[in-house]
């Protein structure tokens, strides 16, 4: 090192590095420590890079060489493997059949001219002037004894009355009329039906293919006491129906109409909660002092309540006699006993405002009036006893109340 070192400073100019490395020389130091700080003016030594063929060859005689299973080592080889070439179809070739495959999928005009018999056009041009199949109902398998029953619709595949949702309902109402009239006398009283109907939609995508999707539309059930209802229940359901249909169809969701495919109507008994004759009041409430019992011999125990709440009675409110016959309230058209349904009659006919309570261990609520808020209000209890019920006048509903959480 030191005659490398001598013969580069006799070649080395006078510089600051010189002085540096010649002080290094010159001091009272260790020679390791000297060659360390030398070192950055020593030659390196040249090492020639393994060959990138040489390195290949021995990572494979090393994998080769290993005690592992063929497959493993066919993998671990994989990349070492030379490609297949393939070469890409030309151009041309490639717009030919894309255009060929176009012109199959959406050319009218077929590649093969295909003959067709006279008896083929005489079968179509007949079936345009045949009358389309009748719709009727049939009965499904849903039934439970004289409780609940359904009926279905089937519309066959382009049936002319099924292509639009608001032409079929009409087209049908005087099947389905007939069919809640026929039930309203098997199941001898009152009864809910729910009408159904399953429509097909499409919706065209971005990339020309089509979209198909079969929902099942509803409308809340319609209670029916009276074959004289019918019509005020299907005025009130088909444009339930409607609106469901629209919900789908609005603008902007893309889905049309294509057919509706079927039609449920299901039917279930009812029998709602009507007033009668007179009934005692449970002693928990008698004890309360909080509402008037007519004691009437009749069906017209709601008109005996509302009496007792128009005409208030100093003495004696409980009987009969002390409220006057004629009292200008309007009964046309409500049954006797009055279900709760036909509360809602009474007050539009009367302009009254009637909330509609019951007892059960406690207070509970049947009917809230709907009428404007600054009417006063007419607060009623229903009672019962052995399946009947009869109408009170609650004259302090806070007292009804004060114990009730």
């Amino acid at each position: 090192m030191d005659a490398y070192i001598e013969q580069l400073l006799a070649e080395m100019p006078d510089s600051t590095l010189q002085d540096v490395v010649r002080n290094i020389l010159d001091e009272p130091i260790p020679e390791a420590v000297k060659r360390r700080l030398l070192k950055p003016l020593q030659p390196r030594k040249y090492r020639p890079s393994t060959p990138p063929r040489k390195a290949k060859e021995r990572k494979r005689k090393a994998i080769l060489d290993e005690p592992i299973p063929e497959a493993v080592k066919r993998h671990l080889l994989k990349p070492l493997q030379p490609r297949k070439y393939r070469p890409i179809p030309p151009p041309r070739k490639a717009k030919a059949r894309k255009r060929k495959v176009i012109q199959e999928e959406f050319d009218p005009i077929p590649s093969q001219k295909v003959l067709r018999s006279v008896e083929d056009y005489q079968e179509e041009l007949l079936g345009l002037f045949e009358e389309p199949e009748e719709l009727a109902f049939r009965r499904t398998r849903w039934t439970l004894g004289n409780f609940l029953r359904g009926w279905q619709m089937d519309v066959p595949q382009g049936h002319p009355q099924g292509a639009d949702p608001r032409t079929f309902l009409q087209s049908v109402e005087p099947q389905i009329r007939e069919k809640l009239e026929e039930e309203l006398r098997a199941l001898r009283g009152g009864l809910k039906f729910q009408l159904a109907i399953k429509v097909e939609l499409v919706k065209a995508n971005p990339d020309g293919s089509e979209e198909f999707i079969e929902p099942i539309l509803r409308h809340k059930q319609e209670a029916v006491l009276q074959k004289n209802e019918i019509t005020a229940a299907l005025e009130e359901a088909f444009p339930r129906l409607q609106e469901t249909l629209e919900k789908w169809t609005q603008r902007g969701s893309g889905w049309a109409v294509v057919q509706v495919r079927k039609l449920w109507l299901d039917i279930a008994r009812y029998q709602p909660l009507r007033g009668g004759s007179y009934i005692p009041l449970p002693p928990a409430l008698k004890s309360k002092k909080a509402v008037v019992n007519v004691k009437n011999k009749d069906d017209h125990c709601l008109r005996w309540a509302l009496r007792s709440a128009l005409f208030q009675a100093a003495k004696d409110p409980h009987r009969p006699t002390k409220y006057p016959t004629a009292d200008g309230l309007d009964f046309a058209g409500i049954d006797a006993p009055t279900p709760i349904s036909q509360i809602g009659k009474v007050e539009r006919q009367n302009d009254l405002a009637i909330n509609v309570f019951g007892w059960d261990k406690g207070v509970i609520v049947h009917h809230i009036s709907k009428q404007p808020e600054d009417m006063p209000r007419t607060n009623l209890l229903l009672i019962q006893k052995a399946g009947k019920f009869h109408y009170t006048w609650i004259k302090n509903l806070n007292r009804l109340l004060y114990d009730q959480n």
